[in-house]
C-alpha cells in the first residue's frame, strides 16, 4: 500500500511494520469470509482457530496502528485500507448475522454454546474491525452506526458468558452514545425539541436499556438511576409506543430481577438485601405507569406481568407497613385486565393475611368461581384448598363462603339448563339442576371435611336442600361424606355435644346423600335415635326410627319404650325384634340389661324367656351365654312376683314357672351328657330343684296349682335325680326329698285311677298302673332307710305309700293283697301305714270279716310290737263304733296279747276293762242278753288278768246280779 511523501527510514520502519500488519489482518479476513461464505460450513474448532488468528492479528494491528498513527496524521496517506478494513469488517458481521440465522437452534445446549461463542468472537472482531475503519474524525452517523454494533457485539458476548469484553464493549459504546446528539430545542430554551430520527432513538435507547439491566444485575443501582433519568429527559418525547413498551419492559426486568436475586440469596442462605424489595417497587410502577399510556394487546399482557410482579413486591415483608393494602389494590388493577380464577385466589389470600371483612372475603371467593369458565375439577379443587386454609376463629365466615359457593353452582347448573333448552321456552329452573352438578359436589365435600360445627353444616345441607331438591352426590362421594360426618358425631358424642351429634348422624339421611340410602341411612337413624334417647327426648327418638323394620331398629324403639317407662309396649316389641331381619343376640342381652336397670321385672321376665327360647332354638348361634344362669334369674324373678300377690296366687304365674322348671330340667339335662361337663351345672341343679320343691310345697294346696302340682313335682324329682347323678357325694335328706316328690307325682296317676270305674277295664289298668309306680317307690323308700337312721320326710312318703296302695287293694278288690301287706314285716312299714291299714279295712264293707280280723290281729300283732298303746286304745274305740261283731274279736286278741305280757300299763287295761263291760251293759240295756254276757264274760276276764282285785271282785259282784236278771251261761262263766 503506497504512502507518500516518503518519510525517514524509522519511520518508514514503522510504516512497514503496519503495512505487513495491514496485510496479514485484510488477509485472515478475507480467508476467513471465504471460509464462512462457502458451502461446506467450517467445523468449530476451525473457525475458533481461524478466529483466534483474527483476534491476534487485529491486536496487532491496533498496536501497530497506534505506534504509527501520528505519523499518519503528519503525511498524506492512502484511505484505501480504512475502506478495506470498513469493507471486510461489514462482510464479517453479515456474515455473522447469516451464521447466527443459521445456528438459532443448533440442537443441544452445548451445540449452542459453542454457537453462541463463535459468534460472539466474530462480532468482537467484526466490530472492532468496523471500528477501525471507520474515517475520522467520527460524524454523528458514524457514532449512531458504531452504537448500534456495540449493543448488539454486547448482546452476543453477554449470551456467551464472555462478561469481561462484554464490559468494554458496553464503554465503548457508552463513549459513541455520548457523542450522540438528540438535537437542540427548537427555540433554544429547554422545551421542545426537533424530533431526531426514529432509528436514532432506538439504537440508544437500545443502549440505555441494555446498560440499565447490566447495571441492575452488577448491582450499580445508581448508575442503573441515572440512565433512567436520561431516558425520562432526553428520550421520553420522542418515545412511540413501541419503545414505550420496550422500556417498561426493561423496569419490570430490573424489578423482577431484583426480586429473583433476593429469593436467590435466600435460598442459598446468604444474607439478602431487606431492602431489594423496596427497591424493585420504584421500577415496576415506572414500568406500570409507562403502560397504562399505551393501548394494545401487547401492552395488556405486559401490564399483567407488571403487575403480578408488583404485587409480589408488595408482599415482601420489607415493602412496608402498608404493603398490604398496596398489593390488594394493584391485584384489583390486575383483575380487571385478567380476572383468572387464579388471580382471585390470590386475592383472597391477601384478604385474609390483611383480616379483611366477611363480606368481602366471600365476595372474593364468589368473584373467584365465576372467573372460572369453564369449570374444571381442579380449578374448583384449588379454590376450595383456600377456603381450606381459613383460620378456625372464622367459622361463620367459611359457613357464609359455603352458602354463596353453593348458590354460584346452582346460578352455573341453571346456565347450563338454560343452554341445554334454549331452544325450548322459559329459562331453567332448580328442578332442571343436574343430580351430579361437578362443583356443588365439590363444595358439598369440602364443607362435610372443613366445616366442624353441627348446626353450620346443617344448615348448608337445608340450603342446599331447598335450593337444588334433585341434586345428589355419586356414591363414592356420598360414601366419604357420610364417613366424615360420622367421625364428627362421634367426636361431638365424646365431647358431650350428644344433641349435636344427633343432628350431625341426620345430615347423613339428606336427599342429597341417597346413594347411600340402602346402605347406611338406616344406621345413622338409629346413631340418632341412640343420642336422642341419651336426652330422654324420646318423641324424637322415636321419628328417627319410625319406618325401620330391622332388628336394631326395633331394639332402638324398645330401648326408647323402656327409657319412657313404656314397659307393655316393649313387651309387645320383644317378638318383632328377634324374628326381624338383622336380628343377633347382643340384641336380647342389651334389651334384658335396659330392663333390669329401669326395674321392671315383668319385662326383664318377657326378655329372659325370649332369650332363653332363642338360645334353645340357635344353640351354634349362642356363644359366651349361659342359660341355666338366665334360668335361674328369670324363676327368681317370677317368684318375687308371686311374693308380692301372696294372698291370691297368679295362676298365669305358677304355670309359667313349672314351664321355665321344665324347660331348665330339658337343658341341663342335655348339658349333662356333654363332654366336658359344664363346671357348675351341679351347682345350677342343685339350686333349681331346691327352689322349685319349696315353692311346690308352698302351693300344692292351693287352687292357682291346682292338678298341675302333681308334673311339677315330678319335674323337681328329676332335677334331683339329675343332681345326684353329677354330684360326687349324696345327702340322705335330698334323697328323702326325691322319694317324697316321686310320690306326689304319683297323685296324678291316683287322680285318673279314681276318675275311672273299677267295672270298667279302663280303672282296672289304672290302678294297677298305680300299684306297680306304688311298689317300685316303695322298693326304693325301703333300700333308702335300710341301715340308716331315722328320717321323718322318708317315714312319712312310707305311711302314704301304704295308702296309696291299700286304696288301690280297696279299689279293686284285693284284699288279700292287703292282708299280706298287713302281714308283711312291720320293720319295713311305718306305724301310721299299719294304722291306715287296719282302719281302712274296718271302715271299708266291701272287705270280708274274715279278712277284718285276720288284719285286725296282724295290726295288733304289730302295734304290741312296736308298743304303740294308743293305737291300741284308738283302735279300740273305732270298732266299738262302727264294727261291734269285729270289735269283739279284736278285744279278745287283745286280751290274748295281755296275758303274754309281764307289764302293760294299769290304766290302758283299765280301759279296756271298762270299755268292754260298758258295751256288755249297753247289750243288756238294748235287750241283746247273749252280746251282754259275752261282753261283760270278757271284761271279767280283763279284770281278773290285770293287777286290780277291786276292780275284778266288783265286777263279779255286778256280773253275777246281771245274770240273775238275764239267766243265760252266764253263771258257767260266773264259776269259771
Amino acid at each position: 500500500m503506497a504512502l507518500t511523501p516518503a518519510p525517514a527510514p524509522r519511520k518508514r520502519a514503522k510504516l512497514d511494520t503496519f503495512a505487513a500488519s495491514l496485510d496479514e489482518l485484510i488477509s485472515q479476513l478475507q480467508t476467513i469470509n471465504s471460509s464462512l461464505a462457502s458451502d461446506s460450513a467450517p467445523s468449530h474448532s476451525s473457525l475458533i482457530r481461524e478466529l483466534n488468528s483474527l483476534t491476534l492479528k487485529r491486536e496487532a494491528f491496533e498496536g501497530s496502528l497506534r505506534r504509527v498513527k501520528k505519523q499518519l496524521e503528519e503525511v498524506e496517506q492512502s484511505k484505501d485500507w480504512r475502506e478495506e478494513l470498513d469493507r471486510d469488517g461489514v462482510e464479517l458481521w453479515n456474515r455473522s448475522t447469516a451464521l447466527k440465522d443459521s445456528w438459532d437452534d443448533f440442537g443441544s445446549a452445548t451445540e449452542n454454546d459453542k454457537a453462541k461463542e463463535v459468534i460472539a468472537l466474530i462480532r468482537l472482531n467484526a466490530f472492532k474491525i468496523i471500528r477501525l475503519g471507520a474515517p475520522e474524525p467520527l460524524e454523528e452517523k458514524d457514532h449512531v452506526a458504531l452504537l448500534a454494533l456495540s449493543t448488539k457485539t454486547y448482546t452476543a458476548l453477554s449470551s456467551s458468558t464472555n462478561l469481561a469484553a462484554a464490559d468494554d464493549i458496553l464503554s465503548v459504546g457508552a463513549e459513541h452514545c455520548a457523542s450522540i446528539s438528540l438535537g437542540p430545542p427548537l427555540d433554544g430554551s429547554q422545551g421542545a425539541r426537533a424530533s431526531p430520527p426514529l432509528s436514532t432513538v432506538r439504537i440508544v435507547l437500545a443502549h440505555y436499556t441494555t446498560r440499565i439491566t447490566l447495571s441492575i444485575q452488577s448491582g450499580k443501582m445508581g448508575v442503573a438511576e441515572w440512565i433512567k433519568s436520561k431516558i425520562k429527559d432526553e428520550l421520553f418525547g420522542f418515545l412511540q409506543e413501541r419503545e414505550i413498551c420496550k422500556v417498561a419492559n426493561t423496569a419490570h426486568e430490573a424489578g423482577r430481577w431484583m426480586l429473583a436475586s433476593k429469593a436467590r440469596r435466600e435460598s442459598s442462605s446468604s444474607a439478602a438485601d431487606e431492602g431489594e424489595s423496596a427497591k424493585a417497587l420504584p421500577w415496576l410502577l415506572w414500568a406500570f405507569e409507562l403502560l397504562e399510556g399505551v393501548q394494545g394487546e401487547a401492552s395488556e399482557a405486559m401490564k399483567i406481568n407488571v403487575l403480578s410482579v408488583l404485587v409480589e413486591a408488595y408482599l415482601d415483608p420489607s415493602a412496608g407497613s402498608s404493603r398490604l393494602e398496596k398489593a390488594d389494590q394493584t391485584l384489583i388493577k390486575l383483575l380487571r385486565l385478567q380476572p383468572t380464577a387464579a388471580l382471585w385466589r390470590r386475592r383472597i389470600k391477601l384478604l385474609v393475611a390483611r383480616s379483611a371483612g366477611d363480606g368481602e372475603i366471600t365476595r372474593a371467593f364468589v368473584e373467584a368461581s365465576t372467573a372460572v369458565t369453564p369449570w374444571t375439577e381442579d380449578e374448583g379443587a384449588r379454590l376450595l384448598q383456600e377456603l381450606h386454609k381459613l383460620p378456625d376463629n372464622r367459622r361463620s365466615l367459611k359457613s357464609g363462603v359455603y352458602e354463596a359457593l353453593v348458590d354460584v353452582a346452582i346460578q352455573m347448573q341453571q346456565r347450563e339448563a338454560c343452554n341445554r333448552d334454549s331452544m325450548s321456552e322459559g329459562s331453567a329452573s332448580t328442578s332442571s339442576i343436574s343430580p351430579t352438578s361437578p362443583f356443588l359436589a365439590q363444595v358439598v365435600m369440602s364443607a362435610v371435611l372443613s366445616i366442624k360445627s353441627g348446626p353450620s353444616l346443617h344448615t348448608l345441607f337445608e340450603h342446599i336442600s331447598g335450593a337444588a331438591p334433585s341434586f345428589q352426590l355419586d356414591p363414592q362421594s356420598a360414601f366419604l361424606c357420610t364417613t366424615y360426618i360420622w367421625r364428627s358425631a362421634d367426636k361431638a358424642h365424646a365431647q358431650g355435644k350428644t344433641e349435636e351429634a344427633a343432628e350431625l348422624c341426620l345430615l347423613c339421611t339428606k336427599p342429597m346423600l341417597a346413594a347411600m340410602k340402602e346402605t347406611t341411612w338406616s344406621k345413622s337413624f338409629r346413631k340418632a335415635a341412640l343420642c336422642y334417647g341419651e336426652l330422654k327426648k324420646y318423641d324424637e327418638a322415636e321419628k328417627s326410627i319410625a319406618h325401620d323394620s330391622s332388628a336394631k331398629g326395633r331394639f332402638l324403639r324398645l330401648y326408647n319404650l323402656i327409657g319412657n317407662a313404656r314397659y307393655e309396649e316393649a313387651a309387645a316389641l320383644i317378638e318383632a325384634m328377634v324374628s326381624a331381619e338383622g336380628f343377633y343376640l347382643q340384641l336380647l342381652l342389651w334389651t334384658a340389661k335396659a330392663a333390669q336397670e329401669a326395674g321392671s321385672d315383668p319385662l326383664l321376665s318377657k326378655v329372659l324367656e325370649c332369650l332363653i327360647t332363642y338360645s334353645a332354638r340357635h344353640e351354634e348361634a349362642v356363644v359366651g351365654v349361659d342359660c341355666m344362669v338366665l334360668f335361674r334369674q328369670l324363676i327368681r324373678l317370677l317368684m318375687y312376683q308371686l311374693s308380692d300377690e301372696e294372698e291370691e296366687v297368679n295362676a298365669e304365674l305358677l304355670s309359667l314357672l313349672r314351664g321355665h322348671f321344665a324347660a331348665a330340667l330339658k337343658l341341663a339335662t342335655r348339658l349333662s351328657k356333654q363332654t366336658p361337663i359344664p363346671e357348675k351345672l351341679a351347682q345350677g341343679v342343685a339350686w333349681l330343684y331346691r327352689i322349685g320343691y319349696n315353692l311346690c310345697t308352698r302351693f300344692i294346696n292351693n287352687p292357682a296349682l291346682g292338678s298341675s302340682s302333681c308334673s311339677f313335682f315330678g319335674v323337681i324329682a328329676s332335677l334331683i335325680e339329675l343332681e345326684t347323678s353329677l354330684s360326687t357325694s349324696t345327702n340322705p335328706k335330698d334323697l328323702a326329698t326325691l322319694m317324697r316328690c316321686r310320690l306326689v307325682a304319683l297323685t296324678e296317676d291316683l287322680n285318673s285311677a279314681r276318675a275311672a270305674s273299677t267295672t270298667t277295664s279302663a280303672g282296672v289298668d289304672a290302678y294297677k298302673k298305680l300299684l306297680s309306680h306304688l311298689d317300685k317307690l316303695e322298693t326304693d323308700c325301703a333300700e333308702l332307710s335300710r341301715g340308716k337312721p331315722r328320717n321323718e320326710q322318708l317315714e312319712r312318703t312310707r305311711e302314704t305309700l301304704g295308702a296309696l296302695k291299700l286304696e288301690a287293694f280297696a279299689a279293686l278288690g284285693d284284699w288279700g293283697r292287703a292282708l299280706e301287706l298287713a302281714e308283711a314285716d312291720s320293720s319295713v312299714r311305718t306305724e301310721k301305714s299299719i294304722k291306715i291299714l287296719a282302719q281302712k279295712a274296718v271302715e271299708d264293707d266291701s272287705c270280708p270279716p274274715a279278712i277284718v280280723l285276720e288284719i285286725l290281729k296282724a295290726t295288733l300283732k304289730n302295734l304290741f310290737g312296736r308298743g304303740d298303746l294308743d293305737t291300741i286304745r284308738l283302735m279300740a274305740g273305732l270298732l266299738l263304733e262302727d264294727k261291734p261283731d269285729e270289735a269283739f274279736e279284736y278285744f279278745s286278741i287283745a286280751v290274748s296279747f295281755l296275758a303274754s305280757l309281764s307289764s302293760y300299763p294299769i290304766e290302758e287295761q283299765s280301759w279296756l276293762t271298762i270299755s268292754a263291760w260298758d258295751k256288755g251293759i249297753d247289750a243288756f240295756t238294748g235287750h241283746h242278753p247273749s252280746a251282754g254276757h259275752q261282753w261283760c264274760s270278757l271284761a271279767l276276764r280283763l279284770a281278773r288278768s290285770s293287777q286290780a282285785p277291786l276292780l275284778a271282785k266288783q265286777m263279779e259282784n255286778d256280773y253275777k246280779s246281771l245274770c240273775e236278771k238275764f239267766p243265760e251261761d252266764g253263771e258257767e262263766e260266773m264259776r269259771g
